[in-house]
This record gives C-alpha cells, sequence and structure tokens, in this order.
C-alpha cells in the first residue's frame, strides 16, 4: 500500500533540475520504511515481470517512493526491472549533484541491494580495482547471475576492454575462445559498465584454497590447455590480452580445469601499434616491456610461461621487490640478455653500456662481480645474472616436459619464444 502522505509531501517539492538540497531531515529514513511495505518491481505479484515495466506503468505504481533523481532516470529508461529498496540510503547518501550517484575515490560507490540501469541488482562487492568495481549482480531481466564491472572514470580502459569483448564475440560465434563472454554493455549515472559470466572464484585464490604446496603436474597441463587455447584465438585475430595472471584466469569448482581468461582491461590489437606504459602484473612481466619494446602476442606467453612455473610450487617463478629489481630477478635465472635483446631495445635503464653488455646492479668489489645491493634497494637474496639457471630447476623425471617447455618460453628475443599454436603440439600439454 502506497504512503499517501509521502507521495503528498514529494508533490510539494516537484522535480527541478537539481531537487537533492530539497531533501529535509528524515526524508530517507521515511524512504527506507516506505519501500520496505511496498512492492518492487521484481516481486512475483507482476506475472510478466521479466518484461519489466515501462517508465510510465513504473511511476505510476512508485512514483510516491521514488527520489527525484530516481524519477528523471526512470524517464529515460525504456524498461525498469528491478527498484532498490533504498536500505542503503539511509547509511551511503553522499551524492555527487552533478552525476547525481554515490562516489568513492573517484568511482561510482557499489553497495548491496543497489541497483544498476534498474536491472541489476549488486549482491556482492568482490573487488575494488584500479580500473573499477567488480560485483556478483541478479539480472532481474533474465533472473541470471553475472559479474559487473563498473569503471572509474579516469580509468584508461574504460572503453577498451569493451571493445576488446565486443570483437572477441564477433569472432568466437561458436564459443571455443574460452575467454570470458561479453553479456551487456552500457553506462549508468556517467559510468561505463560491461556484463560477463559470474564465475565461482580465481586461479590465484583457487591455488591457495585447494593447492597451497603446488598442483598436479596433470592438471597443470589440462588448466594450461585451456588457457592456451585462448591465447592462440587471441594471436590469430591479433589481440594482445597485455595481462595473463593467476587472477585473471576464472573457473568454477565444478570444473576447475575448464578454466576462461579474463581481465582484458589492458587489451589492446597487435595493429595499430601503440606502447602501453602500464603493461602486465609485474611478476609475469616480459623482458621487452620493461624497456619500451614492441609488445606482441610473445608478452601473452611469457606471462604464461610464469603461470605455469608458478602453479608447480604456487610461489611467483620471478619475484622481484620492484621494477627494477624484477628485471634482475629474471637475470638471475636467464643470465645476461643477448645480444639481439641489447640491438632490438633501449636497454641504457638496467645495463652500462648496451654494447658491453654490463649489468647495471653488478659492481666489482675486491676483484669480484657482486651485486650492489644498495643502488636499487635490492634484496639480499638477489644473485648475480645466471646465477641459478632455468635448467637447474623442476629436476624430477616427471617434470622433464614442462622444463623443456619453459626453456622454449623464457627466451629474451620474442621471436624465438614458442608460439600459443604450436605450444598445443607440446608433449605437456598432449
Amino acid at each position: 500500500m502506497v504512503d499517501w502522505d509521502l507521495v503528498a509531501d514529494w508533490g510539494e517539492w516537484g522535480c527541478g533540475e537539481n531537487p537533492l538540497h530539497l531533501v529535509t531531515p528524515g526524508f530517507y529514513e521515511k524512504m527506507t520504511e516506505a519501500r520496505k511495505i511496498n512492492f518492487c518491481v521484481d516481486q512475483t505479484v507482476y506475472p510478466n515481470q521479466r518484461r519489466g515495466l515501462d517508465p510510465a506503468t513504473t511511476l505510476n505504481i512508485y512514483e510516491g517512493l521514488l527520489t527525484p533523481s530516481e524519477i528523471d532516470e526512470i524517464k529515460e529508461c525504456e524498461k525498469i526491472y528491478f527498484v532498490a529498496p533504498a536500505s542503503f540510503l539511509k547509511e551511503y547518501r553522499t551524492f555527487l549533484r552533478n552525476t547525481r550517484c554515490l562516489v568513492y575515490r573517484g568511482g561510482y560507490a557499489m553497495y548491496k541491494g543497489d541497483h544498476i540501469s534498474y536491472r541489476y541488482e549488486i549482491k556482492k562487492v568482490l573487488c575494488i580495482g584500479k580500473s573499477g568495481w567488480v560485483a556478483a549482480v541478479l539480472d532481474h531481466k533474465t533472473k541470471q547471475d553475472v559479474a559487473l564491472k563498473l569503471t572509474h572514470h579516469n580509468a584508461a580502459s574504460r572503453y577498451s576492454e569493451w571493445k576488446t569483448l565486443q570483437a572477441i564475440e564477433h569472432f568466437d560465434r561458436t564459443r571455443v575462445s574460452n575467454c570470458v563472454r561479453l553479456l551487456d554493455y552500457n553506462h549508468f549515472r556517467g559510468f561505463n559498465y560491461i556484463v560477463m559470466n559470474l564465475f565461482d572464484t580465481d586461479l590465484k585464490n583457487y591455488m591457495f584454497e585447494k593447492y597451497p604446496h603446488g598442483m598436479p603436474l596433470d592438471k597443470i597441463a589440462k588448466t594450461g590447455r585451456s588457457i592456451l587455447i585462448a591465447l592462440d584465438f587471441l594471436a590469430k585475430k591479433g589481440i594482445v590480452h597485455c595481462d595473463v595472471c593467476p587472477s585473471n584466469i576464472l573457473l568454477n569448482l565444478a570444473n576447475p580445469e575448464a578454466v576462461k581468461l579474463g581481465g582484458f582491461g589492458v587489451a589492446r590489437t597487435v595493429k595499430p601499434y601503440f606502447i602501453i606504459t602500464h603493461c602486465q602484473t609485474a611478476y609475469y612481466r616480459a623482458p621487452e616491456v620493461f624497456v619500451q619494446g614492441i609488445q606482441t602476442p610473445a608478452i601473452d606467453m611469457w606471462s604464461f610461461g610464469c603461470v605455469m612455473a608458478e602453479l608447480v610450487t604456487n610461489e611467483c617463478f620471478f619475484h622481484g621487490e620492484s621494477t627494477e629489481d624484477q628485471f634482475f630477478a629474471i637475470e638471475e635465472k636467464l643470465g645476461v640478455p643477448t645480444r639481439e635483446f641489447m640491438r632490438a631495445h633501449k636497454t641504457r635503464k638496467y645495463f652500462r653500456s648496451t654494447q658491453g653488455r654490463e649489468p647495471i646492479h653488478v659492481i666489482q668489489r675486491y676483484g669480484k662481480d657482486v651485486v650492489d645491493i644498495t643502488a636499487f634497494k635490492i634484496p639480499n637474496r638477489r644473485k648475480l645474472p645466471g646465477a641459478t639457471p632455468l635448467w637447474s630447476f623442476f629436476k624430477k623425471p616427471e617434470e622433464k616436459n614442462l622444463k623443456n617447455f619453459l626453456m622454449q618460453v623464457f627466451r629474451w628475443a620474442p621471436k624465438r619464444r614458442i608460439t600459443p599454436q604450436n605450444a598445443l603440439k607440446h608433449k605437456f600439454f598432449k
């Protein structure tokens, strides 16, 4: 039953350009109680609820239970599928007058029980990243649980992820790419959002919960093959993921080996070429990215190799304490870069001479080469380039094929790394 006293009070306000300053003390508390005892759009009292309500019908029924800003928004919508119960309004009512939305650190603040576009009900905020918020939501149009990512205003990836996923949807008609699906894309209160499949967890959390000391090799091979299918698909379509890491590999607990590749926030196409300054998570960053080299699908293969090596022990294979130290950690296992790598990239940041290949973090002391741990805040554990070569890892007989594969991945020259297509033919993944 509608609270007609509330409707009467509201009728005196009208709906001006910015009516938020007209809200009187106690209004939100009264609004919350009113919505609790009245029907919501998604309730079964409406047999055709999945078709949604048009704005006129919605306002005819709920106008007395909506804020002035909500009324303005609903007038611009095609269909209304869900109206939030307003239980969050009492505590979180710091509205930005220009965009009429809740704001947190430059981004839209998502709270349980709120809605996006009067269709998606927020069930749980999953994470807050540099580019935006990710939440588990209920799509009241389809009655399906999905994931919604809402990007910040200042996020450089606010358009690129949607464009990449849209391209994948266009090319992947048969759903065999092993990439997440784009279900919807739109904007709400000035913020862009994308809707994707909802997964139980990601590979990083799954490893810590299920395999804290490393995953069995047979499961690593099956998981890796699923990822390779995605990387092979992207490489053939000229797409570089640019951030392959365990937290962007998604899975469902019912079938954890059938993983999907997500996290396309910094993905780009091979052509036209441009340099992304902040590319790849540090522990999975390819050598050429450190020296502003051309970013090709080879950087995704490097990251993939890091993931495969990490799954064996659940520890990062190249673990640096800073950007410089991350590069030094790679040198510790692979040795000094090849002349081919030195000639092709701007390596002066990490070497005293691009011709002599003298690492800048190595100095002479008492006639011996030692690591200068004071110059770049290098940890005491850091060793000289080549001190712990790649072949010294994975010594078990059953790890022979994995080591062979990694030695084809961890190469300084991008052109000499194994491709996803050839990797699928490798013994380890068969």
